[in-house]
């Protein structure tokens, strides 16, 4: 034993000068900020702080390198362990290198999108307030992409928040396209794929925007960012990026829930009626996902340890975990975690074994400090943590565990996605420690001593789980006043806080998320995307909607429809908005959403939650909100079920089954209805800002907005199966003011494109070395005034020859009343008007611009 451990830290000892020298150069990376002149003229100029990068977007795969399968390598030539393995090429084996030029995912061979080599992408970061330009090159072999920013306002830029086909049209194959935009709010964010399922294969990567003064900077090891050398201090460059992971394209796996029958076989050749996944279910028996939970991956890296479907015992993965790095100090330093799910479908509970996190910051945002066992991270939310590097271990493990319970005995699956904080010694320096060697343990959760556990989608978990529930609604901001008239629509602290702009009834927006026969949906509409984006064509409006039928949104339509959602916002008003989760295909009949707006952040008002036993499970939802009845909507019937409160109205869904599809929710209090600042609970004082929240199944949310940034917004469930699906809408804000902030100039134009049989036949008639009477007739059919179009049927009775010899012209005359062709004694051609011959002069232009140029002369409009 003593030699075994001898031979281990000398291979440790050995190592260590190699990864330090790494995290020394990890810190000397070039950056990408720096103060340019963007203007001169005569001695003025205009200095702007540019953070400027590349991405290229190409398709990989994971366990290869070097066009070349590898597989780890885990021994010294001697056999002593080494600590971590080494990526070998199948075919040379001797041809190693470091896993991290590898893409590894779980394990398990994929195909992937990569951003430069490398999944997730790198880093994007910039100081408040700096001009990020990023320029996407798409080598995908068959696929369109855009990169959403996901919590940049995009303020008067909404043009670049890469949104397809509602802020601009997608990246072709072998295209580039420029994104430029202010670096705006502060905090942690990420970019991601907004096109198709690309975002969960890879094409995503963190961002972070920094700044001089943030009210938390007391609780951890802060330091100054400075503007044009951009680059993470030693306490603030740790970045999470946690996500489930599929060993199948994400389209695959949406495809399996919308068109392949639920069927997620573990032999995809023969499947068996068994092999069909109806749902999975969290603590409170609510549905998750309608697929089963297979992996997670941390930065890129996890760990899958089950049998794959050929095998039969536990897959050999040896993989390496992803480390984040701490150094021990006297007097102990603190360092900050930035936390970002990019999640499919899951949600994980996050912890640290012996490290409580103290919660610092969410989407973002900074709130007061809340110190947790562990915290709950949805698909799009980001927190950020801050941990004492205070103790004597070597190596703790960071466990994200998904909140899947079985089927059977309801207990929590044993499947974390694990990373480890490894310890650095001043004096020693790195000692990397051995996997086998971790023997840290989740911290005790006991019934005297609960864990507590920050943002949870319900009031509690079961009781053996000893833990407390802190909602993200009891949360509070810090940093700002505080002051009401902060919150839109408040009313001022005092007779002299200034004018109120309460929130109207009508300005209060009701929204509802569920899933009905149409699919998943919003208030029973499954968003079709228009075939032109509308904020930079506003010219395709309305012909490039899918509309919305009015029997959409009635109580009575329990089957939904397709069409393109639109919520039309007045410039500068405030709004409230009641995200909701009941009815149909909500509650535990749906699952939790969360729900993501584009070019705002918001205040939460409240969270509201379903009511539980008291063993954690799903009762009824949340009497609040009024499901109307389908037969009667006058009365409510969100909780119809035997022992519900509106048991005695289940007479009123004859229409639709017993279904309540809750297309058309309100509060069952009429007067929220009439005055929504009277709601008991709103939080006025003190409210966080974000922009995702979590919608838990059968409760609601409520959030508020100043609509002071026009533009096209999304706004949508950020679980990708739901966003596919069509749990979306697009926000209309300021239509007016809309026209004041055009794109720029050359901005890629897109949209449907169809021809008439005539026009097909016209082009058929073409001659190819010469012009006809049909290429003047073609010209003459793209404009609308009628004396053209006798023109043209003039033109086919003159029976001028076969043929037009192809001549140039230049000059252009005013043209008037009737016209008509014919020829000159010397074989040009003239047109007549009104008595009137204008010769067109053989000289400059082609024969068919000059008779165009006649035409634009006249102010005569295309079609």
């Amino acid at each position: 034993m003593l030699i075994k451990t001898s031979i281990r830290l000398f291979i440790t000892t050995l190592i260590c000068v190699v990864v330090s020298t790494k995290l020394v150069q990890s810190a000397s990376d070039e950056t990408f900020c720096k103060r340019e002149v963007i203007f001169e003229y005569f001695g003025w100029r205009i200095h702007r702080t540019i953070c400027e990068y590349w991405l290229r977007v190409h398709h990989a795969f994971t366990l290869a390198y070097e066009n070349d399968r590898v597989v780890p390598k885990c021994t010294f030539p001697g056999g002593a362990p080494r600590p971590t393995c080494l990526a070998c090429k199948i075919q040379n084996s001797s041809d190693c290198t470091v896993y991290e030029n590898v893409i590894t995912g779980d394990g398990i061979y994929r195909r992937v999108i990569a951003i430069n080599g490398t999944t997730p992408g790198p880093k994007i970061e910039a100081k408040l307030g700096a001009q990020v330009v990023v320029h996407v090159k798409n080598d995908l072999i068959d696929e369109a992409i855009t990169i959403h920013w996901h919590g940049m306002f995009q303020f008067k830029t909404g043009f670049m928040d890469g949104v397809p086909m509602v802020t601009q049209c997608p990246i072709l194959g072998g295209q580039s396209f420029t994104y430029r935009f202010k670096a705006d709010p502060a905090g942690t964010f990420f970019y991601h794929a907004h096109t198709g399922a690309h975002r969960n294969d890879g094409l995503t990567g963190p961002m972070v925007v920094y700044e001089d003064e943030e009210p938390n900077k007391g609780r951890y090891s802060f330091r100054r960012v400075p503007e044009d050398n951009i680059r993470a201090p030693p306490m603030d460059h740790h970045t999470i990026m946690l996500q489930d992971w599929s060993h199948r394209p994400t389209r695959e796996v949406f495809l399996i829930q919308n068109g392949g029958g639920g069927f997620y076989p573990e032999n995809p050749f023969f499947p068996e009626g068994t092999s069909r996944v109806f749902n999975t279910r969290g603590p409170d028996n609510v549905a998750i996902a309608g697929i089963p939970y297979e992996s997670g991956t941390i930065n890129g890296r996890g760990r899958y340890t089950k049998p794959l479907f050929f095998q039969d015992s536990p897959n050999s993965n040896l993989v390496p975990y992803e480390r984040f790095y701490v150094t021990r100090n006297t007097p102990a330093w603190r360092y900050r975690f930035r936390m970002i799910c990019n999640s499919i479908q899951y949600a994980y509970r996050v912890s640290i074994d012996a490290h409580p996190l103290t919660v610092i910051a969410s989407d973002g945002f900074d709130i007061d400090p809340v110190e947790v066992q562990s915290l709950i991270i949805n698909p799009g939310e980001r927190y950020d943590f801050v941990i004492t590097a205070d103790k004597p271990g070597q190596a703790y493990w960071l466990r994200a565990e998904s909140l899947v319970y079985t089927m059977d005995d309801g207990v929590p699956i044993d499947e974390d996605v694990l990373a480890i904080l490894q310890y650095i010694d001043p004096l020693t320096g790195v000692i990397q420690s051995f996997e086998d060697d971790i023997v840290s343990v989740p911290h005790p959760c006991t019934a005297t001593s609960k864990c507590k556990v920050l943002n949870c989608p319900f009031t509690n978990f079961p009781p053996d789980r000893h833990t407390q529930c802190i909602s993200i609604g009891d949360v509070k901001r810090v940093g700002v006043a505080n002051r009401w008239e902060k919150v839109p629509g408040s009313p001022p602290m005092s007779f002299f806080g200034g004018p109120w702009d309460p929130i109207d009834a009508d300005e209060q927006i009701f929204l509802n998320f569920h899933f009905l026969n149409s699919g998943p949906a919003i208030n029973g509409k499954s968003f079709v995307a228009p075939t032109s984006p509308p904020l930079t064509q506003p010219d395709s409006v309305p012909e490039a909607f899918e509309t919305c039928d009015f029997s959409c949104d009635q109580d009575d339509s329990a089957d939904g429809c397709k069409c393109t959602n639109v919520q039309e916002l007045k410039y500068n008003e405030p709004y409230q908005f009641v995200f909701s989760n009941a009815g149909v295909g909500g509650a535990n009949g749906g699952a939790p959403h969360p729900v993501h707006m584009h070019g705002h952040s918001f205040v939460v008002m409240k969270v509201g939650f379903s009511e539980l036993d008291q063993n954690g499970k799903f009762v009824k939802a949340n009497d609040d909100i009024c499901c109307p009845c389908p037969d009667d909507e006058t009365k409510c019937c969100t909780n119809i079920q035997p022992g519900g409160t509106d048991f005695g109205n289940v007479g009123l869904t004859i229409s639709t089954r017993g279904r309540v599809p809750c297309n058309n929710p309100r509060w069952r209090n009429n007067n929220w209805n009439i005055l929504p600042n009277s709601i008991p609970g709103l939080n006025f004082k003190d409210p966080i800002r974000k922009d995702t929240i979590i919608v838990p199944a059968g409760g609601y949310a409520v959030v508020r907005i100043q609509a002071d940034n026009p533009g096209w917004w999304f706004l949508h469930c950020h679980v990708e199966i739901h966003a596919l699906g069509g749990m979306t809408m697009m926000l209309n804000e300021a239509p007016r003011m809309q026209k004041r902030l055009p794109p720029p100039r050359d901005f890629p134009t897109c949209g449907n494109f169809d021809w008439s049989a005539f026009a097909h036949y016209i082009a058929a008639k073409r001659t190819l070395r010469r012009q006809s009477v049909f290429d003047f007739f073609e010209l003459l059919s793209k404009y609308s005034n009628d004396d053209f179009m006798k023109a043209g049927s003039k033109m086919k009775e003159m029976k001028l020859g076969t043929s037009i010899p192809r001549r140039t012209s230049g000059g252009a005359g005013t043209l008037n009343g009737n016209i008509q062709l014919s020829r000159t004694a010397d074989g040009r051609i003239s047109l007549s008007s009104t008595g009137r011959t204008e010769a067109i002069d053989a000289e400059e232009n082609t024969f068919m611009q000059g008779i165009e140029a006649m035409f634009k002369a006249k102010g005569t409009s295309r079609k």
